[in-house]
């Protein structure tokens, strides 16, 4: 299948009217037919069933689309290269935990800007298990993560190392605590980023829901904004990562450190050990680290 096929394709798939997708795509009915069925006689099975009321999928086509879909976004992203070619500029994907971005500041990719004014860094917030299939899947070639790393398959470089802490209400009873320990959490609503992140299911699952401590898990979200006005409005205690907490301060809110055996942890550059390094990222591993420790960055908010 060529890019006008998937493209075709895709648009009767989410229209499922030929007319609407002739409308969209700016073709003829006819035409838009004729391409769907070289479709279904290269691929030797029919791809929609066609009625009064329009056209809709079979089984074969609703398990194409999503191939169809990934085909088309890489040749947008071949695209996307080719037009950046033209401008002589390289662009560096990296995919990052929450709020890294944020962490470095505007002042970072001022500072970046301007030292390699030929290099397009494209930073994607995500989780680190989806920022580590990025890496797997070559969709980025420099990943941001949490430890624990796995050494075997990946070359790490310590960024800044990050506590666990509570964001807790200043007129909250615990917050005039110098410390928050789980055992503190009974009977507490709590929230933060959840368990599709790796630092929930090592610490939240372990020290707070296997012992069957009584909590209400509120909300699970990475969206700061939400989570620092339950807090400023005494609806929850968040636990999470100091960095996090840092960027997002409140007058009413007191951040304080959490009790647990391991204090935080590290956040890594990452690479994969079978993949050949470019000079690009090269450059951005050498400057970020830099950086980092020219601005005091690399420590967390309870070891400055």
């Amino acid at each position: 299948m060529n890019k006008r096929q998937l493209v075709y394709f895709t648009e009767v798939f989410r229209c499922q009217n030929i007319q609407s997708a002739s409308e969209h795509l700016f073709v003829s009915r006819q035409g838009v037919s004729k391409v769907i069925r070289s479709i279904e006689q290269e691929l030797g099975q029919k791809l929609f069933v066609r009625t009064s009321e329009g056209v809709f999928p079979t089984d074969f086509a609703v398990s194409l689309y999503p191939h169809a879909m990934k085909l088309l976004d890489e040749y947008n992203y071949i695209e996307g290269m080719n037009t950046l070619s033209t401008q002589k500029k390289s662009v560096l994907t990296i995919y990052a935990i929450d709020h890294f971005a944020a962490y470095l500041s505007a002042e970072f990719f001022e500072d970046f800007g301007k030292a390699y004014p030929d290099i397009t860094l494209s930073i994607v917030d995500t989780t680190d298990d989806f920022a580590l299939d990025g890496l797997m899947t070559h969709k980025c070639e420099v990943a941001v993560v949490n430890g624990p790393i796995d050494f075997t398959q990946y070359n790490a470089t310590e960024l800044f190392y990050t506590s666990y802490c509570a964001r807790i209400n200043k007129n909250h009873p615990l917050a005039s605590k110098k410390a928050i320990s789980f055992s503190d959490m009974d009977g507490e609503t709590i929230a933060g980023k959840g368990r599709s992140y790796g630092c929930f299911r090592r610490n939240i699952d372990k020290f707070l829901l296997e012992p069957g401590l009584n909590v209400n898990i509120l909300v699970e979200t990475s969206d700061e904004s939400v989570l620092t006005s339950l807090v400023s409005k005494n609806q929850a205690i968040v636990l999470g990562y100091d960095y996090s907490a840092l960027l997002y301060p409140h007058k009413d809110v007191a951040v304080l450190p959490l009790d647990l055996p391991e204090s935080g942890q590290y956040m890594y550059l990452v690479e994969r050990k079978d993949m050949h390094v470019t000079k690009t990222c090269r450059i951005f591993k050498e400057f970020v680290t830099k950086w980092i420790k020219d601005h005091n960055k690399q420590y967390s908010m309870f070891e400055k």
